[in-house]
């Protein structure tokens, strides 16, 4: 912090070594020529690779200290007795993680910042930039000492020196503090978590873009879920009887007993029919809300409370369409349940804790895990279904474009007005999922080209993957492989995702062909012969198609 006064300081320390022998006069006035070489690093806990994490754990470690005594009968105290936390956190994944939110953010941040160049995100809802005015430390300080709203104002249009986030470094600057505000109004954030399913360790954490500017943990946060909700919807289906060998028709529908409301796609398209594999792998709405009403609203949410889902669920159809509020750690969990066959396994970080001499203090057992009431046979056709969304479906560019190998399944989401984007990732080793979005909803890109989430949340998901698979030490990774359904059910599972029509439709377009034909028949007797031989070769696809039909199924 002086290195005047520290350059000094330490001559008079080679002074003294000389004085006292340790060195000789000519070595002294070596050394003493030599310039400062200052290697210092302050110790914060807004920074380092796991800030948020260490907030996390600061609850529970203060707990800790309070209750456990040093030989002296003091408590332990938790910032000056050098004590050793051994957590779940993985050095490598946490630091591949923080770099893949960073490379991420900062690209993405660009493509906003260019999006919104001749507007304000919040042009079109003022009370946005109100109310993140009014959630200011500055504005509540002042409103708590008694100043009015128009000299609140005032102060906001001040000039007054800070520092200010920005992804090309921290920049400081003179500006307003209602500047201050829209700046920060702008930035778009992120959540990241891994986790080892079958332990349930937390193997990385990032709850935000920077903890020393944005305290926010979005990790915890509650955010609406979007398509990322959907595999709960079919994982219910299938768990009360619903096949997944049978065709949905994608077709609009309205529904009266809930005021009318009428689920759309993201693609405005409304025809043929999609199994569902294929309904989850394109994200058609219209399926998914079918899907629902058909298993039955509450026992969709009864599925999804078992795997892991804690908050309250909406009872309205666009349950299916991710209108619910749950958070990052949430889903996470539910898709360690899904695939591990239906066991839930919770996340623990908390290892060990040693005091300054290493001696062991506490050691902390794993949760103990338990079997939900899923079939594992059911779970097993979901991840192989979330298989698809990767290889033919919405998430397929984290194999195009990040080139991830081997076995991997997930799932994108994007809420209304693209104001979140999600995607969840999972091989058989590792669950890792992200969340992207501005601070308050309001702030989202206006087109879903960008905003989905496979082009804002996937690519951090595809980058850490790819960081690890490049890594030797963790190269076996991508080696692993999912349990895959029964062969029956895999060899059923293997049908068109897509068809313009059913058998029953086609049956149909054939008989009306023949009776058509029929009347021609009596009109044209030089035809006949010709007629006929025609009828007896559609009746026989007719039978060919009933073949068909009745050969995969009783």
């Amino acid at each position: 912090l002086n290195p005047k006064l520290s350059l000094e300081r330490r001559n008079v320390v080679i002074n003294q070594m000389v004085k006292q022998d340790y060195l000789s006069k000519a070595e002294g006035e070596v050394f003493k020529s030599k310039p400062l070489g200052v290697r210092y690093r302050r110790i914060s806990y807004n920074e380092g690779p796991a800030p948020y994490f260490l907030e996390l754990m600061k609850p529970e470690l203060l707990r800790w200290c309070l209750n456990h005594k040093k030989e002296n009968g003091d408590p332990y105290n938790l910032y000056t007795d050098g004590l050793k936390i051994s957590t779940t956190i993985n050095y490598d994944y946490q630091n591949y993680a923080q770099e893949a939110v960073r490379e991420q953010m900062e690209s993405l941040q660009e493509v906003f910042d260019e999006h919104w160049k001749d507007s304000d995100p919040w042009k079109n809802n003022p009370a946005i930039l109100k109310r993140a005015i009014r959630q200011t430390e500055r504005y509540t300080k002042m409103a708590a000492a008694g100043k009015s709203e128009a000299e609140i104002q005032e102060a906001f249009r001040k000039k007054t020196e800070t520092t200010l986030f920005t992804w090309k470094g921290d920049k400081h600057v003179q500006t307003t503090p209602l500047d201050s505000v829209k700046h920060y109004l702008r930035m778009l954030n992120a959540g990241f978590l891994a986790i080892e399913p079958s332990t349930g360790a937390l193997k990385a954490w990032v709850g935000g873009i920077d903890f020393r500017f944005f305290k926010y943990d979005h990790v915890n946060a509650a955010r609406q879920a979007g398509s990322t909700f959907k595999p709960f919807v079919y994982l219910a289906a299938l768990e009360n009887g619903i096949s997944p060998y049978d065709y949905f028709p994608n077709e609009k529908k309205v529904y009266p007993d809930y005021q009318n409301w009428s689920p759309r796609n993201s693609h405005d398209d409304y025809e043929g029919y999609y199994s569902m594999e294929g309904a989850l792998a394109q994200s058609i709405n219209t399926v998914a809300v079918d899907v629902l009403m058909r298993t039955g609203i509450d026992r969709t949410i009864e599925t999804a409370h078992e795997i892991g889902i804690e908050h309250d669920l909406p009872v309205f159809p666009s349950l299916a369409l991710g209108v619910a509020s749950v958070s990052l750690r949430e889903m996470a969990i539910a898709y360690s349940t899904i695939l591990n066959g239906g066991v839930r396994v919770d996340p623990y970080y908390l290892v060990s804790i040693s005091d300054n001499k290493g001696v062991l203090q506490e050691s902390f057992d794993k949760p103990a895990a338990y079997r939900t009431s899923l079939d594992e046979e059911n779970c097993k056709i979901l991840v192989h279904m979330l298989e698809a969304v990767v290889d033919s479906g919405t998430g397929g560019s984290i194999r195009s474009r990040y080139n991830i190998t081997g076995d991997f399944a997930g799932k994108t989401g994007t809420t209304q007005d693209q104001s979140d984007g999600w995607f969840i990732g999972m091989n058989p080793g590792l669950v890792a999922g992200c969340w992207v979005g501005g601070e308050v909803p309001g702030i989202h890109f206006r087109s879903i080209s960008y905003g989905q989430g496979a082009r804002t949340a996937l690519p951090v998901v595809g980058r850490f993957f790819g960081k690890l698979y490049s890594n030797p030490r963790y190269r076996d990774l991508s080696y692993q492989y999912f349990q895959e359904p029964a062969p029956e059910i895999l060899a059923e599972l293997d049908i068109p995702p897509y068809r313009e029509m059913l058998e029953r439709e086609q049956i149909g377009e054939i008989i009306k062909g023949i009776f058509s034909r029929g009347d021609n028949k009596r009109d044209e007797n030089l035809k006949v012969r010709k007629k006929e031989s025609e009828d007896k070769k559609d009746k026989k696809k007719i039978w060919d198609v009933f073949k068909d039909i009745f050969g995969k199924k009783e």
